[in-house]
């Protein structure tokens, strides 16, 4: 039996069977719209998942805010450990410029010294070789010695043409050599050194100017074991020759 049927058949033992009709009908829909136990013991279980839910989740919020925090912290103590390694790494930059300038020095001075040792050798072996080394351009070439340098300096300027100081500037020049290009006598003004520089070109030059001042044709010549090719190409756009290892240089060499 239906529950419409039990609650009509009770309402009919007290009202007539068009009103026990209708009560029931109404019994009837009214007790189905309420929400059932079942139904209540559900939304419980449900509103019990939702809470434990939340607790996970302000559970996991606060690990996470813990989390955070704790690398926050190692951040920073990182960055520290960091600035720190960066000052330590500055002072040692710092000793090794002055290392770095150290050893730069004493570089300097071993080029010196062996430009002190090297240099007079190399340059007796220039004055000994000059005629082999300029022969092909110059005819009877001779090398001036002491003697023939002080002979030579005792007639170059018989009129004062040059100035105390530009004929000191111009003893200082390393070898001095005679000889004739084309019939024309010539004066060879040779300065040797380990290695040509700009500064060598210039001096050279200089002194090759004073030279030419008393009348001379001035041959300035630059002797030297190395050179490199922005010195060699300057040196050769100022007139110079220029002898590297015996070998006299052309422009190309």
């Amino acid at each position: 039996m239906t529950m419409h049927n039990s609650v009509r058949a009770q309402l009919a033992e007290v009202f007539e069977a068009k009103q026990a009709d209708v009560l029931a009908n109404v019994v009837t829909e009214a007790y189905d719209k309420l929400v059932t136990k079942s139904d209540l013991y559900e939304l419980r279980v449900v509103v019990r998942e939702i809470a434990d839910n939340q607790k996970i989740t302000d559970e996991r919020l606060a690990k996470l805010a813990e989390n955070t925090d704790r690398r926050f912290v190692q951040t920073d103590a990182r960055i520290d450990r960091m600035a720190d390694s960066i000052d330590r790494l500055a002072c040692r930059m710092d000793q090794l410029a002055v290392s770095q300038e150290k050893l730069t020095n004493q570089v300097r001075k071993l080029a010196i010294g062996q430009d002190e040792l090297v240099g007079p050798v190399y340059e007796g072996k220039v004055a000994t070789h000059l005629y082999a080394y300029v022969g092909d351009l110059v005819d009877h070439c001779v090398v001036l010695d002491s003697r023939g340098k002080a002979k030579f300096f005792a007639n170059l300027d018989p009129n004062g043409t040059l100035e105390p100081s530009e004929l000191s500037d111009l003893r200082r020049a390393d070898i001095f050599a005679t000889g004739r290009i084309d019939g024309e006598a010539v004066v060879l003004l040779v300065d040797v050194s380990r290695t040509s520089d700009q500064y060598d070109i210039a001096r050279t030059s200089r002194r090759a100017a004073i030279l030419a001042k008393t009348g001379t044709r001035a041959i300035p010549v630059v002797a030297c074991l190395r050179i490199d090719s922005a010195t060699q190409a300057l040196a050769h756009e100022k007139g110079l020759w220029v002898i590297r290892k015996g070998r006299l240089l052309t422009e190309a060499g």
